[in-house]
């Protein structure tokens, strides 16, 4: 086990109820590899590729998350789809992607996706899709690695350079984040939002800008923007001001 590696699942089984931290050692665990960019993803299984991911954390701009949820690009996410293909005996598949693909015919669907990726400054990544088993639900992830200042190539030998330990941290973050599954279904009145995502909408209705807001919860930046872009897609909001007005209206901040 590298070193990287056995700091992440330190940190992991010292801090399995606090997600944010998790999510930050995850970060710092791929930064060790030269990869500044991630995406987590977390969905129920079906029979077909998922159409929208219940979950995701990742490090891309805010305002392109805004876009990838309101455009519905979920389902015509090159990534997501590609969950289809594995099964019980392909629990696991690995490929890259990126704005050199866009001119293929078989990934015509997912051509906004991958200019839309490529604007928000990720030209080219690389991905794991698999499925994790536990207590008899079968759930997917999907995790993504690239780097904004490396070529495709460059990318692709730093992945493959540690592809044991990028496939070992995915598959424990699978379980470790993969019961924000179930906070993200609707219970009730205030029942949709976890309560980090209450606390950063509440700090936005302040009119806080999302560095002071990381400032004062003691976050980083990326984080306070990805329980932003989730609170919003729970609520069903274009922008964070439409979030916290449905916020405040139904009573959750």
């Amino acid at each position: 086990m590298t070193p990287a590696l056995e700091r992440l699942l330190t940190v992991m089984a010292a801090g399995r109820a606090d997600e944010d931290c998790v999510v930050t050692a995850y970060t710092d665990f791929l930064r060790d590899f030269g990869l500044d960019h991630f995406t987590l993803g977390f969905l129920e299984s079906g029979s077909e590729a998922p159409e929208e991911a219940l979950h995701i954390w990742t490090s891309l701009p805010d305002a392109w998350m805004e876009e990838y949820h309101a455009r519905n690009y979920p389902a015509q996410d090159y990534v997501l789809r590609q969950i289809g293909t594995t099964n019980g005996n392909r629990p696991l598949a690995a490929f890259d992607w990126g704005l050199h693909m866009a001119d293929e015919s078989h990934v015509a669907e997912a051509r906004p996706v991958l200019r839309g990726v490529s604007d928000a400054g990720l030209g080219a990544a690389m991905s794991f899709v698999g499925r994790h088993v536990e207590g008899g639900r079968d759930r997917c992830f999907a995790a993504s690695f690239g780097c904004s200042t490396a070529p495709i190539e460059e990318t692709r030998r730093r992945i493959e350079a540690h592809r044991n330990e990028l496939v070992i941290a995915s598959f424990a973050m699978a379980p470790l984040l993969a019961p924000a599954l179930d906070r993200t279904r609707p219970a009730g009145r205030g029942g949709v939002l976890t309560g980090r995502e209450r606390d950063v909408l509440a700090r936005f209705a302040q009119g806080l800008r999302p560095d002071r807001i990381a400032d004062r919860m003691k976050l980083s930046k990326r984080t306070v923007d990805m329980h932003a872009a989730n609170a919003r897609r729970k609520l069903g909001a274009r922008t964070i001001a439409e979030a916290v007005a449905i916020g405040v209206r139904q009573g959750l901040i």
